[in-house]
């Protein structure tokens, strides 16, 4: 087989197989992260996550396809399997950094939802919050000397 139709059904087999792992397991494991995101409202976290794994999916296989052509010669074994994961690791190194931002846009939604919580809570307790800082101030432990 030539070795650049080699590399392009390695990239293609090994990036779908490492797309549909990597959504299953962010889809499982970060339910229970947006259930407590959005305040226990379980069909807007399921409809939150659905959305989330397509657009997950839709950059994941996107990628992919982007960057499946080879630019240079591919002549030998080393060469198709040195192409094949220098494209791989940009595109889990690409996928991270969008996890990452939506993990950090959906800790400040929870940061949000908690702090409005908390004043609610002093409200209805009969406490002003005239002069507090805008977020719920929790205790930190000194440790001892």
């Amino acid at each position: 087989m030539d070795p650049l139709v080699a590399a392009y059904l390695s990239y293609l087999v090994i990036g779908v197989g490492l797309t549909v792992w990597v959504g299953q397991a962010l889809t499982s494991g970060g339910k229970a992260f947006l259930v407590d995101v959005f305040s226990g409202e379980s069909g807007l976290a399921d409809t939150v996550g659905k959305l989330l794994s397509m657009g997950f999916y839709l950059l994941s296989l996107g990628y992919l396809g982007i960057t499946l052509r080879v630019g240079g010669q591919i002549e030998d074994a080393r060469a198709a399997f040195e192409s094949v994961a220098g494209k791989l690791g940009w595109a889990l190194l690409v996928l991270g950094a969008v996890h990452l931002a939506n993990v950090v846009a959906l800790s400040r939604i929870r940061r949000r939802r908690l702090a409005e919580r908390h004043w609610q809570q002093l409200a209805a307790a009969g406490v002003s919050a005239a002069g507090r800082p805008p977020y719920p101030v929790q205790a930190t432990p000194v440790a001892p000397r």
